[in-house]
């Protein structure tokens, strides 16, 4: 690079730098800011208040996390219509599949990574009774994302799998409404899924997290069998370092 080459690259290098400076001061890059806190805020309220409600009305949770996107060769160029699509196909099958008969709440995250492209995280609760074999379960899942609803250009991670040895607060698995060593997990889980994405707040400008709809906790005494443990707390309330 000669030298008159290189003073016209610095030029136009402080250049950009300037206007992204002079960018980061107007009220419009505020008030983006401010929103995308707000909705961070409200999405992780959202997700307390609905695994709350699981364990308030059901004694024992499974609870499957997997991460679903696409192959190397196909994520880059899927966009964020084609992404959406398989997640509403998905979405649709937990009402007619055999797999989601005991499937009691859900949520998702979409995110967007420069090599990865847009991929999403789901966070499954389905009933502790009748799903207890969690790994399966959630492989099964990964395997339908793949084959039935991207056509092999979809791909996925079974978080399940070796999750005691992967998160140091491991809240995957059944989980009772006692066990408040896996709850200080999930507060970790719900942390994670609400945070703001940079790249998929400037790429998408539709929704771009949710949780399935609350379930109603009935009033007075809880159905069945009392509990032979203290009665279950918000997982919120939990403390952690």
């Amino acid at each position: 690079m000669s030298r008159q080459v290189a003073e016209q690259t610095v030029l136009e290098l402080n250049q950009r730098l300037m206007a992204w400076h002079q960018f980061l001061k107007e009220p419009a890059f505020a008030r983006e800011c401010y929103r995308s806190r707000r909705n961070s805020r409200n999405n992780y309220q959202s997700l307390r208040k609905l695994i709350d409600a699981l364990f308030k009305r059901y004694g024992r949770l499974t609870v499957l996390r997997v991460d679903l996107s696409y192959s190397k060769m196909d994520g880059p160029y899927i966009d964020y219509e084609t992404a959406r699509y398989h997640r509403e196909q998905l979405c649709e099958t937990f009402h007619r599949h055999e797999l989601f008969v005991h499937l009691l709440g859900y949520a998702w995250k979409l995110e967007w990574k420069p090599q990865k492209g847009f991929h999403y995280h789901f966070l499954f609760f389905f009933h502790g009774h009748h799903v207890q074999e969690d790994v399966p379960h959630a492989k099964r899942i990964g395997e339908l994302w793949v084959h039935s609803i991207t056509g092999s250009q979809g791909v996925y991670r079974n978080c399940n799998k070796n999750a005691e040895n992967v998160y140091h607060y491991n809240a995957l698995g059944c989980i009772d409404y006692h066990d408040f060593e896996k709850q200080r997990g999930l507060e970790y889980i719900a942390r994670y899924l609400t945070k703001i994405d940079e790249y998929a707040e400037m790429l998408v400008t539709g929704r771009k997290f949710q949780t399935s709809a609350m379930r109603d906790v009935p009033e007075g005494p809880r159905p069945g069998r009392p509990r032979l443990f203290p009665a279950y707390r918000s997982f919120g309330d939990v403390d952690f370092p």
